[in-house]
Formats: structure tokens, C-alpha cells, sequence
């Protein structure tokens, strides 16, 4: 029995190109996107339009700020309800961290 760790470490040293081409291709950033929110327990009943008014989104729902930082990194955050699992709003990472979790 290989070690799997060691295995996926040395597999993604030798693969950083392909990982890069799967990382930058929009259905896989899709899938992976929705596949998180449903991890973290959202609920919704068209996921496919909310993604595209997550990705088509330009300002924070709450502060009116960019999304977008001096580094180019996207910081915009689906907030939904931690206990019913139902959407909120699309918002910046700061006011994300400030809401409370449990409503």
C-alpha cells in the first residue's frame, strides 16, 4: 500500500501545467465553485443563475466596494444563512467575516 500523500505530493510537482490548464478552465472553476457551496450547505433552487450573478458581480452588497484587489484576486463571498442554508447576498470577504454566522 503506497503512502497517498507522498504519492499526490510528487504527482502535482511533476503536473503543475496540467494543473494550471484545469484551474483556469471556466466549467472546471464552475464545478468546483458550486460543488463548495454546496459543501457548505447552501441551498438554492437555481444554482446555475445565482453563479452567474456571483462571477457577473462587480461591487459588495453592503459596503459598495470593488471585488476586485490591487492584486487582482476576486474577493467577493456568497453569503447565505448558516442554519437554513438559504442565499443572502453576495458580498466583499470583510463584510462576510463581520456578519454573524447564525442567522
Amino acid at each position: 500500500m503506497r503512502n497517498t500523500a507522498a504519492y499526490l505530493k510528487v504527482w502535482r510537482s511533476k503536473n503543475q501545467e496540467k494543473i494550471k490548464q484545469y484551474r483556469n478552465d471556466p466549467k472546471n472553476l464552475k464545478v468546483h465553485r458550486l460543488l463548495n457551496w454546496s459543501k457548505r450547505g447552501l441551498i438554492h433552487d437555481d444554482v446555475d443563475a445565482l453563479y452567474k450573478m456571483y462571477i457577473n458581480s462587480t461591487n459588495c452588497e453592503f459596503c459598495n466596494i470593488d471585488f476586485i484587489n490591487d492584486n487582482g484576486k476576486q474577493q467577493r463571498c456568497l453569503d447565505h444563512s448558516h442554519e437554513s442554508g438559504a442565499f443572502r447576498n453576495i458580498i466583499c470577504k470583510s463584510c462576510n467575516v463581520r456578519l454573524p454566522k447564525h442567522t
